[in-house]
């Protein structure tokens, strides 16, 4: 497997995040919020690499960053426990089932029917994983920024811009959430007061 395959797949992996990033954005929000945790791209070495952070194999390039490293330096990252390399079965569980959480709530705030709590404990997680992402991709590029290939630091330049334009844009999805959510709870009052009307001997 070469260098330049894995890459190929890494790239792969990020355009489809962007474009699933912009979709969901345009037509549903018409923000960039709907990005259900697009993570910084894992070093190609790692990313094709089905093992845990301490099997680097033979794959060119693995030995360039040190995800142990990173990992003591910034432990509470959600990088960790969201998109690091592992083949722990419990964890990949884990993330399975947070995904389904999060897709959920996505679905509840999109839709309006989420509570106040919901909304700000969505908009609280989509802005804690883009900061923690970004903080991952800058400090890998101020390690390792030097021993990458331009192709290799151009994605995790990406990720960085992708995450710093959905904290920008956060303030005002959750604005809409509300705006949402407000539609909502009029629409079901109307709703029983004009069935307590007709119900009415």
């Amino acid at each position: 497997m070469t260098r330049w395959w894995l890459f190929a797949l890494a790239c792969a992996a990020i355009m489809v995040g962007v474009l699933a990033w912009r979709g969901r954005s345009d037509a549903a929000l018409g923000q960039t919020t709907s990005v259900e945790n697009v993570p910084p791209p894992v070093p190609a070495a790692h990313s094709a690499v089905a093992a845990t952070t301490d099997t680097r194999g033979d794959v060119p390039g693995a030995a360039v960053i040190d995800l142990e490293v990173l990992r003591a330096e910034m432990p509470d990252n959600t990088y960790w426990t969201d998109a690091a390399p592992s083949d722990d079965e419990p964890a990949r569980e884990r993330r399975l089932t947070d995904k389904a959480r999060r897709n959920a709530l996505y679905g509840k705030v999109l839709s309006g029917t989420a509570t106040a709590e919901e909304i700000e404990a969505y908009f609280a997680e989509r802005e804690r994983s883009s900061r923690d992402y970004i903080a991952f991709a800058r400090r890998v590029l101020e390690s390792y920024g030097e021993q990458l290939t331009p192709e290799e630091r151009g994605l995790y330049a990406l990720a960085i811009d992708m995450h710093g334009k959905r904290l920008h844009e956060l303030p005002r999805a959750k604005n809409d959430a509300y705006a949402r959510r407000a539609q909502q709870v009029a629409a079901r009052a109307r709703h029983e007061a004009g069935y307590s009307t007709y119900a009415r001997p």
